[in-house]
């Protein structure tokens, strides 16, 4: 696991545990970098507070609607930041596939 610019980036084949504060789909943006062309994306939102069982304050930003469908449903959760998602990625660009399992 890793950190660029105060962003999570999650491993291929790694499950990573983590916990949220707070969580929301946002309009975005995205400029494709083989084109240039400019499209509108829906882009997952997440403030990080643990990750793997220590602190942080991070964010989890992703295009991914594989991943964001998963965890979407739990936006509007009072207990949000008691559940630990455990997230693995598998795969990479088009073909990524996301577990992710809550406790």
């Amino acid at each position: 696991m890793t950190i660029d610019n105060g962003v999570v980036v999650l491993p291929d084949g790694l499950p990573v545990k983590l916990r949220f504060s707070a969580m929301r789909l946002a309009d975005g943006r995205r400029k494709d970098p083989d084109t240039g062309f400019e499209s509108s994306v829906k882009r997952f939102v997440a403030q990080v507070v643990e990750m793997n069982g220590q602190p942080m304050t991070e964010i989890l930003d992703t295009l991914a609607e594989g991943l964001w469908q998963k965890l979407l449903p739990y936006a509007g959760d009072a207990n949000l930041s008691n559940r630990q998602f455990t997230i693995t990625k598998t795969g990479s660009d088009y073909v990524t596939k996301y577990t992710v399992a809550v406790q």
